[in-house]
Order: C-alpha cells, then sequence, then structure tokens
C-alpha cells in the first residue's frame, strides 16, 4: 500500500454508543425512564449514517447505527403514546374533578 491510498475503513466511534443507546431505552422502557434515551439513540444513530454516506471509505458501521436508529425510533413512538396516556388521563380526571355530583 503506498503513502497516497487510504487505509481500511474503521467503524465510527460513534455506531456502538447509537446501538447500546437504543437497545437500553427499548429493553429497560418498562421503566420508563429509560424510554427518554429513545430521542437521543435516533439522533445518534442518524448522525452516524449521514457521516458514513458523506465519507463511506472512513467509516462503516452502519449496521449498528441503523440498528440504533430504529431502537430509537421505537423507543420515542412508545414515549409518545406514554405521554399522550397520561395527557389523556389527566385530561379525564379534570373533567371527572369538575363534574358536580349533587352531593
Amino acid at each position: 500500500m503506498s503513502p497516497q491510498e487510504p487505509g481500511p475503513a474503521e467503524r465510527h466511534p460513534a455506531a456502538e454508543r447509537a446501538y447500546a443507546t437504543g437497545l437500553a431505552s427499548v429493553v429497560g422502557g418498562l421503566l420508563v425512564v429509560p424510554l427518554l434515551l429513545g430521542p437521543w439513540a435516533w439522533y445518534l444513530g442518524a448522525g452516524v449514517l449521514r457521516d458514513v454516506e458523506r465519507e463511506p471509505g472512513r467509516w462503516t458501521g452502519t449496521r449498528r447505527a441503523r440498528a440504533g436508529a430504529v431502537l430509537g425510533a421505537v423507543a420515542t413512538t412508545v414515549l409518545g403514546l406514554v405521554v399522550l396516556s397520561l395527557v389523556g388521563w389527566a385530561a379525564v380526571e379534570l373533567v371527572a374533578l369538575r363534574r358536580d355530583t349533587g352531593y
């Protein structure tokens, strides 16, 4: 290999982080708090995919990054449903509290 040729592509440093964060957000989703990691995993995975697309000879790690982004999107969706459920429950409770029962 001559000094002019680029070396082998290496895994993007954030690819593993995106995967681990996405996995933690989905697996730990029953505890609700790890669901907050979902948007971060989605963001990290998307950023890595952009970097790899821009410089394919320099970076690898698209599988881990894509998995992290997908798991992050799933966790973000679940987080959104949890928030909507809580808002709906609070609205129903407020209506029930304001209703005059006649007592």
